[in-house]
């Protein structure tokens, strides 16, 4: 790496955590078989087995409460099992804070509970910082020595043409993100990781993006032609002592593959959330200057895509996912009482006619949604939506404005979806056949696919794929009466109709399904009713771009379709 590389500049140490430790006893002969409460955890004792557990829920930071004689989490309804450790309707499992084997019931057993704080390096000038809002998860920023972007999503749809820039972008959005020192791409989806956008990127662009096992983000990256990328761990940051910047990466506190950012410069600091659940497993630092976080909800194709609700509960679920961002926002506002909250990385809309249903029911927050939050927690709310421009200096918000340029014109989405149509429409057997069985995906499901028009209705392809514990089994090629069929004749599976158009992109392109179930351009239904984590991680994270051994990933639309937005 030579001397004028952004990241020259830069060494890597161990992130630094102060452990806020409790300690606890309990005598296991004063607790009766079976489950018992307590304020801060739980205990589960059967015969000489002693489990416990804290009551963070794994999903999103939520606290586990025992209500009609079972644990659950309020905020998204998943169900543990205190028995056997796993939730009941999510295929994962919680690490107890203690399991032990007693001899001696009336010997206290001790054990900790942790509250650990990631620590700010100390750097304590007072230099300009200068954020600007692009569009989305897009942040601009720069200070002296060091200038990059977050996510750029500047141009087009994702999701398989099912989300739509809800903001304009500044018609030198383009040139503004090729003369930055580096990007951070936090995850592979693709309102962050957006393949239209990047393509007009730089190819010699550093970029910086989290060490997933998987691979996902660095190899999509690869694959569009992004060689000097730089991929970093979780616990460690980047320090830079001469400009007083320092970087670390932030993993959400589920399975997902995703991230956020932590960044230093001088006495400002800023924690970009992005849309990570339950970030850094809530382990923040103290006296952050700004904090940006996804505000909206709506980002999900449950429940409205999910055939095992009525209207009336996907209205309530609706309802209560919505409640539960602005509540989880604000219980982080609470607790961390940073400077100022910039809501982002919400602004998308369902465009398509196609998708007047979702539009119509997929109701989400407002930035004026945290106006009362933050006024209750001496908050200062930054609104992109009339101001996009703000300025720090240390850990003071010293001025906020307007960027008077031009905007780029809106995408035009008949375009878009009538390019998708015609380069995605041939498909044999043959091919859906080796995308399955290549995929190497081992787990117990009975996958059922058919492929539809854009009402989710007409179409006569489908497909059975049978997975097991070795690998796929087999791939059968079906007809809609025998896919119906099918399905009375499981006891269990995984149906899901699928757009023929998007279906036919994704397999090609070696896309990940969350691109589907995201961009609401599947219906899904489940015999039992339980989210399929492992299979959703899998071709979502693991058997993607690169792993599904496609010739290349250009497609004839999206090349007719650059030179609508070159600037």
């Amino acid at each position: 790496m030579s001397a004028s590389h952004p990241f020259a500049a830069f060494r890597r140490e161990p992130a630094d955590f102060r452990d806020h430790v409790t300690e606890h006893d309990l005598v296991p002969g004063e607790l009766g078989e079976g489950l018992t409460n307590h304020e801060d955890w739980f205990v589960w004792r059967s015969g000489h087995e002693v489990r416990i557990y804290d009551r963070i829920c794994d999903h999103n930071g939520g606290r586990l409460i025992f209500n009609n004689n079972r644990i659950s989490c309020p905020m998204h309804g998943w169900n543990l099992d205190p028995a056997s450790g796993r939730y009941l309707n999510v295929d994962c499992a919680k690490t107890p804070v203690l399991a032990a084997r007693v001899e001696d019931p009336q010997a206290p057993l001790r054990f900790e509970l942790r509250k650990p704080s990631r620590q700010l390096t100390g750097f304590t000038r007072s230099i300009p910082v200068e954020v600007e809002f692009l569009n989305h998860a897009c942040l601009l920023i720069r200070a002296p020595g060091i200038c990059f972007a977050t996510d750029p999503w500047l141009l087009g749809p994702a999701f398989c043409n099912g989300w739509w820039l809800s903001l304009p972008s500044p018609v030198d959005a383009l040139e503004r993100i090729n003369a930055c020192d580096f990007l951070f791409i936090s995850h592979n989806h693709p309102d962050h990781l957006h393949r239209e956008t990047l393509e007009q990127v730089r190819r010699d662009m550093p970029i910086l993006t989290p060490a997933f096992s998987s691979g996902s983000t660095e190899r999509y990256l690869r694959d569009l032609g992004f060689a000097d990328i730089r991929t970093e761990g979780f616990d460690t940051r980047l320090v830079d002592d001469v400009n007083e910047v320092a970087l670390s990466i932030l993993k959400s506190g589920d399975f997902r593959d995703d991230s956020g950012l932590l960044l230093e410069i001088g006495g400002f600091s800023a924690l970009l959330a992005v849309d990570a659940n339950f970030i850094d497993f809530h382990r923040f630092p103290e006296a952050v200057t700004l904090y940006a976080s996804s505000f909206a909800s709506g980002a999900s194709g449950f429940p409205l895509c999910f055939d095992n609700y009525s209207d009336e509960e996907k209205q309530g679920i609706v309802t209560r996912n919505r409640n539960v961002a602005r509540y989880s926002n604000t219980q982080i506002l609470s607790r961390m009482r940073p400077q100022a909250f910039l809501p982002y990385a919400g602004f998308f809309s369902e465009a398509a006619t196609r998708d007047d249903y979702i539009r119509t029911n997929n109701r989400k927050n407002s930035v004026a949604s945290y106006a009362g939050p933050c006024s209750d927690n001496g908050v200062e709310l930054l609104d992109v939506t009339s101001r996009n421009r703000f300025l720090f200096a240390g850990n003071m918000l010293i001025e906020q404005g307007k960027l008077g340029v031009a905007e780029m014109p809106p995408a035009d989405v008949d375009t878009y979806l009538m390019a998708a149509a015609a380069d995605y429409s041939d498909l044999s057997p043959d091919e859906v056949e080796t995308y399955f069985m290549e995929s190497d995906f081992r787990r117990a499901l009975n996958l059922c696919v058919r492929l539809t028009d854009d009402d989710f209705e007409a179409g006569d392809e489908a497909y059975y794929c049978r997975f097991g514990p070795e690998g796929p089994e087999h791939v059968k090629a079906l007809d809609r009466q025998g896919y119906e069929a099918l399905l009375e004749q499981l006891d269990t599976y995984l149906s899901i109709r699928i757009r023929r158009a998007e279906f036919i992109r994704v397999i090609r392109l070696g896309l990940p399904w969350e691109d589907l179930s995201i961009g609401f351009q599947c219906r899904v239904k489940r015999q039992p009713n339980v989210y399929h984590s492992d299979f959703w991680y899998h071709f979502s994270n693991v058997y993607v771009n690169d792993r599904v051994r496609r010739e290349s990933l250009n497609c004839d639309a999206c090349l007719r379709l650059q030179h609508e937005f070159v600037v």
